[in-house]
């Protein structure tokens, strides 16, 4: 899926139960905003990330359309 994807930001997935923050810089037209973490990835403690095998999560519902205008 990623190879049909124009990337134009991204972010990184906060530690359960915090906020995560992304600023881009956006010119006027309709976007995807989706996540393509494999289900069943984890963080250890230390920062340590363990890919999970599963779907990407934007297949269980984690995408967003929206649309930029001035």
């Amino acid at each position: 899926g990623e190879a049909l994807v124009d990337q134009v930001g991204g972010a990184f997935a906060p530690r359960e139960g915090t906020k995560g923050l992304a600023v881009v810089e956006l010119t006027e037209g309709d976007y995807v905003a989706a996540c393509f973490v494999p289900t069943g990835t984890s963080m250890a403690a230390d920062g340590a990330v363990t890919e999970g095998t599963g779907v990407p999560h934007f297949m269980g519902g984690m995408v967003h359309e929206f649309t930029v205008s001035a």
